[in-house]
């Protein structure tokens, strides 16, 4: 379908320094987790696959975090991963499978998969399910009501907020831009935004005739020095 999987991103040594992206490509390691058809979460294993090279993330050797999502994966000369692009944990928590806390490791875990250490994880566990709970119940009423505005939904507003600030917390909104008041123009002035043509055609008429006046003048000039 069309739910992403996810994938775990390392990067292993470089053997040496090179610009090109299939050189860069060669020491990233990529690996999926293969479930068992059984769905016994002791019997899964990575599996390891690449990235295809018309891939938008192909050759890039710098990510932010070390999981990424994808819808497709498909065997031709090796198993290559389509559709590829960087996420979030709190993308994850939010709209993956249900994280559940290890109190053991202290860590939160998604899908037996994606872990994250996670010392005080009891405390946040509790707000990450709520908010998947108002996504979901802000989706459902959208179902119920496609003119619902799901931008009126202050829980949907919180968790865009989660997401752009990646949890460090919210910044005050930025001061509106400063409102500069036009000088009033004659009514016979022309506004270049309004009238474009008619605005050059005017400036032109007054650079040629400032152009004849400065001639004009140095003739007199010339003329009046001559007569002395």
């Amino acid at each position: 379908g069309l739910y992403p999987n996810i994938m775990r991103v390392e990067r292993s040594t470089p053997r040496f320094q090179s610009s090109n992206q299939a050189d860069k490509g060669k020491w990233m390691r990529y690996s999926i987790l293969q479930r068992h058809y059984t769905r016994q979460e002791g019997m899964s294993y990575p599996k390891s696959l690449n990235l295809h090279p018309n891939s938008l993330c192909f050759g890039q050797d710098q990510y932010h975090y070390p999981w990424l999502a994808f819808y497709t994966i498909q065997h031709t000369t090796k198993l290559y991963a389509y559709d590829v692009s960087e996420v979030s944990p709190f993308a994850l928590m939010l709209f993956g499978e249900q994280p559940v806390f290890n109190d053991h490791t202290k860590e939160v875990e998604i899908g037996g998969w994606a872990r994250f250490i996670c010392p005080d994880g009891s405390r946040l566990l509790p707000l990450v399910l709520a908010a998947r709970t108002a996504i979901q119940k802000a989706l459902e009423r959208k179902l119920g009501d496609v003119r619902h505005d799901l931008g009126s939904s202050k829980a949907l507003q919180v968790c865009a907020q989660l997401l752009k600030s990646n949890g460090l917390g919210y910044r005050r909104p930025s001061p509106p831009p400063p409102r500069r008041n036009k000088k009033k123009r004659a009514e016979d002035a022309l506004d270049e935004w309004e009238d474009e043509t008619r605005y050059l055609e005017c400036k032109d008429r007054e650079h040629e005739e400032k152009n004849t006046n400065v001639w004009a003048a140095a003739k007199r000039q010339v003329e009046t020095s001559q007569a002395w």
